[in-house]
């Protein structure tokens, strides 16, 4: 590479970095499918054993090179470290396809604009942070750049050895990915074997049999789901099979199957004992990983509707398919007359647009026509064996590939295409190339048009990542488990801390429904982890009433019992087959357990439950059990809007130490743009000479404590009580004024931020994001009628200055 393309090779890198750092550090999915991964990392970790000790139905392989690799590096395993993880996993993923696709190209320039594309394409990675679909990606990209990478080093013995264990790596993560895997494999080593009578007789038979695949796969749904059943066996068959009528170079002999298959069955034995060797035992490595797989075989369907599409997607299929094949099998020029290149163009582009809107419906038959392309561009282009192998190679498994679509609609969508990406990216290089050899007029039209697709491209995501940053800018980090990275919308988060600090206080373990892990994360230590029951997301869709009943046996062995019910999620799985409706779940053993507990207190779309031990001690709201340090730290604490509406009589109490200005409490700006991150108003402020502040109304602040002023060192305490005038705001426990409702306008706000925020005007701390130097303790919300132990002083007004500076400190860290 010249000095210029490695210079556009590290700016590509680091766009593609910002651009996936802040993709994974900005955003929380309140689903949880990273709870429950980072949870069965943990305690991975901890030494629990996989499918023994904890129930599990993915692969062994992502859990237990994550939690042997993080804690040979001494890393704790928390939602920041498994991100971190990711974004490696991302980068390199990336990488790979990229150099892939120079391999396949000859163009290194293409390449470096290929990594941003495959980078983008990578944006689902975000929203399961620590799911084995992060393995699945970097396996699959490296299969790709070891069947397209030419060197004296990798001997054909090596490069199939290589793969068959790629192909045991995705066995051991998700067995479904793996199985796809295999049959694109067998595919490629069957169309690269010498032709003979055995051959002949193999690939009948192989064909039948692997064709068949999509039936075996919806077997369950072929009525529901018969126009995908259609579209994805004909894709398979014209993407994966043509090439057997065609003569391809015979690079390989019947050992190189038998290397690969040693490779394959080497590989699968190796990760089965190394989960032995963690404490699982065979039987439940087959039941978690095989068996539950056929117990459910469409457990998270949510049926691809082709709806009004469905009659010109099918013909237009079917017509597609049987001229390519006509073609293909009868007349042998017809690699010497290829479509133009415009056509080569316009179907790359159509699959990048299809692609882009995760219409599986749409992309689905452009794989046949775009991969013939790929692997059969025509006499212009110049493909060595190796080359043309390679790119078989890429068609064929992305051709099984698609069918992760299937059951699942959602982040799976994407890497179901991402193959196709790749194979669209190789596509257009080679139409452009084509259309770069014409008149001197098209050339020029042909760099003038990448220029301006590329130009727009760059500048979406620029735009986008831009909308990413401003929001990043202004939000407090997630502040559990030294998530420090990490940036929620508070807007999400206070409901979290309410859960947090409030189960930590009173619970002995804690169950979900569903399954919300994060919230066992965060308000159990590490130590603590193997209380409560780990379970997945959709956990009453998966698991068997026997399974329940064990969880419910497990649970009741403490004295101290809660439950966060999350009525809409729940009920969100029920959407997704007739296998689970309201009725059916209300009947599940552990779903009748969480329901005959005492309802505690609902805040949002969470209710806690509780057994009546908790319910009896349960007084306060805590939004913070303890202490947290916020010396320069962005980990504000949250307050659900709820919490301040719930009563008349409701108290908000904290404590607090600080030695340096900044806000203290603060409310999103009521004349603030829509959006996840609003810039915050203070209600309560420390100034930079030391005096608190509030508001008395928008905009406008008086002093509320004297000269002496509370940056002290010393611990103080801040009421906030409701009553029919207001607000009656206490110090040290002393009534030190009255201010208004704190939650105001046409649409009030959601909750209260304490500690540190991003604030725009109206103070004397400056705009930007103020930290808050100092530490919190004991955020609770009380009802003020069951509080008998305050005496206040009362000051009519607002005191300001006629307090004469007095304050009751208390000493540090008591």
């Amino acid at each position: 590479m010249t000095i210029t393309s490695k210079i556009l090779a590290a700016s590509a890198l680091a766009l593609v970095g910002v651009f996936a750092y802040l993709s994974l550090f900005g955003f929380l999915s309140v689903y949880d499918d990273e709870g429950y991964n980072v949870a069965m990392i943990r305690l991975v970790a901890q030494g629990v054993p996989l499918y023994t000790g904890q129930y599990a139905y993915h692969g062994p392989l992502p859990y237990l090179i994550k939690a042997l690799a993080l804690n040979a590096m001494g890393i704790a395993v928390n939602h920041q470290s498994v991100r971190l993880w990711v974004l490696a996993m991302w980068l390199m993923s990336a990488v790979a396809l990229a150099i892939a696709i120079r391999n396949l190209t000859r163009n290194s320039v293409f390449a470096i604009g290929s990594l941003v594309v495959v980078g983008a394409h990578m944006f689902p990675l975000r929203f399961n942070p620590g799911h084995p679909e992060d393995f699945v990606v970097l396996l699959l990209a490296v299969s790709v750049l070891v069947a397209s990478t030419e060197a004296s080093w990798l001997t054909e013995n090596m490069r199939v050895a290589t793969l068959g264990l790629i192909a045991a790596a995705l066995l051991g993560t998700k067995i479904n990915v793996g199985i796809l895997y295999l049959l694109g494999l067998a595919a490629w080593l069957l169309a690269s074997l010498p032709r003979g009578k055995l051959w002949r007789t193999l690939s009948v038979l192989f064909v039948a049999g692997s064709t068949a695949a999509p039936a075996v796969l919806m077997h369950g749904w072929w009525r529901p789901e018969w126009q995908l059943l259609v579209v994805s066996t004909l894709v398979i068959f014209l993407a994966g099979y043509a090439w057997l009528l065609r003569p391809v170079p015979a690079r390989y002999a019947w050992r190189h199957v038998a290397i690969c298959a040693a490779s394959a069955a080497l590989g699968v034995t190796a990760i089965v004992l190394l989960a032995m060797l963690r404490g699982s035992r065979p039987l439940d490595i087959l039941d978690g990983t095989i068996l539950t797989a056929a117990k459910h075989p469409s457990v998270f369907l949510r049926p691809v509707s082709f709806g009004i599409v469905t009659i010109p997607v099918m013909a237009a299929l079917g017509l597609i398919s049987l001229w390519q094949f006509i073609r293909i099998s009868r007349d042998p020029e017809i690699e010497h007359r290829a479509p133009q290149a415009v056509l080569k163009v316009a179907l790359a582009l159509s699959a990048f647009l299809l692609v882009a809107m995760a219409d599986s419906r749409l992309y689905f038959p452009l794989i046949g026509p775009i991969g013939w392309l790929v692997v059969f561009p025509g006499a212009a282009s110049k493909l060595t064996d190796r080359s043309r192998s390679a790119r078989l190679f890429l068609v064929l498994i992305a051709a099984f590939q698609v069918l992760q679509a299937f059951p699942i609609i959602g982040t799976q969508t994407a890497w179901s295409s991402l193959l196709l990406c790749a194979c669209s990216l190789v596509l257009l290089h080679d139409g452009m190339l084509e259309l770069s050899e014409r008149s001197e007029g098209v050339r020029r039209f042909a760099r003038l048009s990448v220029a301006l697709a590329g130009g727009l491209a760059l500048y979406s995501l620029a735009f986008f990542m831009l909308g990413m940053w401003n929001s990043y800018r202004r939000t407090p980090s997630l502040g559990f488990s030294n998530s420090s990275l990490i940036r929620v919308p508070l807007a999400v988060r206070a409901d979290f801390d309410w859960i947090t600090a409030s189960t930590d206080r009173y619970c002995d373990v804690l169950v979900t429904q569903p399954g919300m892990n994060s919230l066992l994360v965060w308000s159990k230590s590490a130590a603590d982890m193997r209380t409560s029951p780990v379970l997945i997301s959709g956990w009453p869709l998966i698991l068997t009433d026997d399974e329940e009943r064990h969880t419910i046996a497990r649970v009741s062995q403490a004295s101290r019992i809660c439950a966060v019910y999350n009525k809409r999620a729940s009920e969100w799985w029920t959407n997704d087959g007739p296998q689970l409706t309201p009725a059916s779940l209300a009947r599940q053993p552990l779903v009748a357990y969480i329901q005959h507990l005492h309802a505690i207190r609902k805040v949002g779309d969470y209710e806690v439950r509780a057994n009546a031990a908790v319910a009896s001690d349960w007084k306060d709201d805590y939004l913070l059990n303890g202490t947290r340090d916020l010396n320069g730290a962005r980990a504000a604490v949250g307050v659900p809007g709820d919490l301040i509406t719930s009563a008349a009589d409701v108290e908000l109490a904290f404590g607090f130490q600080a030695s340096r200005a900044g806000p203290v409490l603060s409310v999103p700006q009521t004349d603030a743009s829509a959006g996840e991150a609003p810039p915050m108003e203070p209600i309560l402020y420390l100034s930079p000479d030391g005096g608190l502040m509030i508001r008395s109304k928008p905009g406008t602040y008086v002093r509320l404590a004297g000269q002496a002023g509370v940056l002290d060192g010393l611990w103080h305490e801040v009421s906030l009580r409701r009553d029919a005038a207001g607000w009656e705001v206490s110090l040290d426990e002393i009534s030190t004024g009255r201010i208004g409702e704190l939650l105001t306008g046409g649409k009030p706000a959601q909750y209260l931020q304490l500690g540190p925020a991003f604030v725009e005007k109206g103070t004397a701390l400056g705009p930007g994001w103020i930290p808050f130097a100092g530490k919190l303790r004991d955020v609770r919300v009380k009802r003020a009628s069951a509080d008998s132990g305050t005496r206040l002083v009362s000051c009519n007004g607002v005191c300001g200055d006629s307090l004469g500076g007095r304050s009751i400190g208390r000493e540090p860290g008591r």
